[in-house]
């Protein structure tokens, strides 16, 4: 049954496969079940809709999803938004290319730049300048760009139809020697697609993986979830002890809710494994025992020893005892953080860091230890693990095979340092070149 589309019910049956087109409205499409062998996609359009998976839920703002009621695919296409308004403001005269940054679920980082343009103190001129540069670029295709300048100096760029671009920047290498004030403002009015996926009211033990485009498990009886064109994702998980694994995220936010479970003393409730990200991803543990392993495959076991950290992630076991184990890889630079937010709770949070089995040197300061290497002469990267006092278990560092270097200058949790093999340098508080007189 469909319902909600038209003043009356559309009834369905022996179907292979089922497609809905949305309106241009911010829509809110729910999805219930589906029937075993009709596959179903949805199309939406201009973005800002919201679409929720779940049998008795319409938002993940109550307790009652439950998806065992998926029996077939469910492939959700997102609209692109509109992109309405932003401002470009020039503080002197520069010349370099304007660029559109298209961040979307097929390529995070494409880029799209114009002829070399120069912005000078003429307004009337810039703003017709600029207007015939952008619509000049073949990448728009039927888009029209239209160009005003409401105030000297500060261009108004209005796109019409153009959802995939969120930003416009002017880069060259020249343009910060020539124009430090040179900035354009954030997104004034976007649209966000949000793709809610609810299981709390699941009680059985599930077994799930998270891709940058799919979502299986959970549950779904022989169903999965195709995502694209998303800008947030949540998804929130049983009273089961599940074992879920994000293989990589979508360049958008993910939230994932493990769920709340009873502990029982030497048990672990939830175990999640991140082997990558690509957008800024928050996993809240709940009520229970739960494990946290971030750089791991999904045997919950092997370390990647790859630095697939593409943004920030926040990883907070909540209520009981927790545990974080976080594998370094010796490359690249990312930002983890490590915030359990027990409320005083008197469960036991501790946390693991796991070096690779080459030289690593850790620096450790209060709140943060950071893995510092170099991926060419000169430019250093930072695998950086920052955390709070709430880790009243306190912390473990395996420096692995191999010469490693271990600098403390500060700590604030309890913490216990192995060098293992090799030949270990361990430096405890810090060293000047000068002798110290206060």
């Amino acid at each position: 049954i469909i319902s909600g589309l038209s003043p009356a019910n559309i009834h369905y049956h022996g179907l292979d496969k089922l497609n809905i087109f949305l309106g241009k409205s911010d829509n809110t499409f729910n999805i219930e079940s589906t029937y075993s062998g009709t596959n179903v996609t949805v199309t939406g359009r201009n973005g800002g809709g919201t679409y929720n998976i779940g049998s008795e839920t319409t938002s993940l703002t109550d307790d009652l999803g439950w998806v065992n009621e998926i029996r077939s695919q469910v492939e959700l296409l997102a609209g692109a938004g509109v992109l309405e308004v932003q401002q470009l403001s020039i503080a002197q005269a520069v010349t370099g290319n304007l660029v559109l940054l298209v961040p979307n679920a097929n390529n995070s980082g494409a880029e799209r730049a114009t002829q070399s343009i120069t912005i000078s103190s003429d307004s009337a001129q810039n703003a017709a300048a600029i207007e015939a540069a952008l619509n000049s670029e073949s990448v728009l295709g039927a888009a029209a760009v239209t160009v005003t300048d409401p105030t000297p100096g500060v261009y108004e760029i209005a796109f019409a139809n153009l959802g995939n671009f969120s930003e416009l920047e002017i880069l060259d290498a020249s343009i910060s020697a020539v124009s430090p004030n040179a900035s354009v403002s954030t997104l004034i009015d976007g649209r966000v697609d949000q793709l809610n996926l609810d299981d709390r009211q699941e009680t059985a033990q599930r077994s799930s993986r998270l891709e940058p485009s799919l979502i299986t498990g959970l549950g779904m009886d022989g169903g999965q979830v195709i995502y694209t064109g998303f800008e947030d994702l949540n998804i929130g998980l049983g009273g089961g002890n599940d074992s879920f694994f994000v293989q990589d995220t979508h360049a958008g936010t993910t939230t994932i809710d493990l769920g709340d479970e009873t502990p029982l003393a030497g048990q672990v409730n939830d175990r999640i494994s991140i082997r990558a990200i690509s957008g800024t991803t928050r996993v809240r543990g709940g009520a229970g025992n739960d494990h946290f392993f971030v750089n791991y495959q999904s045997d919950f076991a092997t370390q990647t020893f790859q630095n697939n950290i593409g943004a920030v992630l926040w990883l907070h076991g909540q209520t009981d005892s927790d545990l974080y184990r976080v594998g370094l890889a010796g490359e690249g630079s990312s930002i983890i953080n490590v915030l359990d937010q027990s409320n005083g709770d008197l469960g036991v949070d501790s946390l693991i860091i796991n070096g690779t089995n080459d030289q690593d040197t850790f620096f450790l300061r209060p709140n943060a230890v950071s893995s510092v290497s170099e991926d060419l002469p000169g430019n250093r990267t930072i695998e950086r693990i920052n955390y709070d006092g709430s880790l009243n278990g306190g912390m473990t560092i395996n420096g692995r095979d191999d010469d490693d270097t271990f600098v403390l200058d500060d700590n604030n949790i309890i913490t216990t340092i192995y060098g293992d093999a090799g030949n270990d340098i361990f430096q405890v508080g810090q060293v000047f070149q000068s002798p110290r007189d206060a």
